[in-house]
């Protein structure tokens, strides 16, 4: 069973944008999506974009909002511990959602939505709250757009170092997608290691779902 502590935060466009993208764009834009991430974190209506812009969603288990794309190959996700989604002050909201899609079967499933606080600062997670999952075609590309990155904005060569080691990478034709992959990180002893290495905490220590809820009053978060 999942341990209830994590969400997965998509790194996609909407759907209406995919019909015309061809196989060398979808590489191309999960790339450079993936490498701002890492090296900016994540903010509403920021590189993500998304239909509210004031907002960031996360999925307890709602696959569909795990893909990046339809190509196995280059789907990716940001898994993020709830606990650090969930910010002192700001709008949080748990809710029910329907069209869980892995393998074609659908269902219901639980988001996270977080808002801005009363002053109206958006909510912001640092990439060092983070794991940026990347998968194995993408990864040269990837490192090559976050050095770049780092460059631009003259970010010493630790900085560069320390947003790689946020990244993990994975192979799709060894895990049939990124589903798979996600449950093995979130469910296995091995998957914790890599994430408790990544994130810097135990796992056990991370707060669930149920434990956020409780400190959620009118609407906003307080720890």
């Amino acid at each position: 069973m999942f341990p209830d502590k994590f969400i997965v935060h998509s790194v996609d466009t909407q759907a209406s944008a995919k019909a015309w993208r061809t196989y060398e764009q979808f590489a191309a834009i999960s790339s450079s999506k993936l490498a701002s991430v890492v090296t900016y974190g994540l903010i509403p209506g920021g590189v993500l974009g998304g239909i509210n812009p004031v907002e960031l969603y996360g999925t307890l288990d709602r696959a569909d909002l795990m893909v990046m794309n339809w190509y196995p190959q280059f789907q990716g996700g940001v898994i993020i511990p709830t606990v650090f989604f969930a910010k002192d002050g700001f709008g949080c909201e748990f809710t029910g959602s329907m069209s869980v899609m892995i393998d074609g079967d659908r269902g219901r499933g639980r988001d996270i939505i977080a808002r801005p606080n009363e002053e109206g600062i958006l909510p912001y997670l640092s990439p060092s709250e983070f794991v940026v999952v990347v998968p194995l075609e993408l990864q040269r590309v990837t490192i090559d757009e976050i050095t770049g990155l780092h460059h631009k904005l003259l970010r010493p060569s630790t900085e560069v170092a320390s947003s790689l080691e946020r990244c993990v990478g994975y192979d799709p034709s060894l895990w049939r997608n990124f589903h798979y992959f996600n449950e093995w990180l979130q469910t296995t002893p091995e998957g914790n290691a890599l994430l408790e290495e990544r994130i810097g905490r135990p796992v056990r220590d991370l707060k669930s779902s149920d434990e956020i809820k409780a400190n959620i009053k009118d609407g906003r978060f307080s720890v």
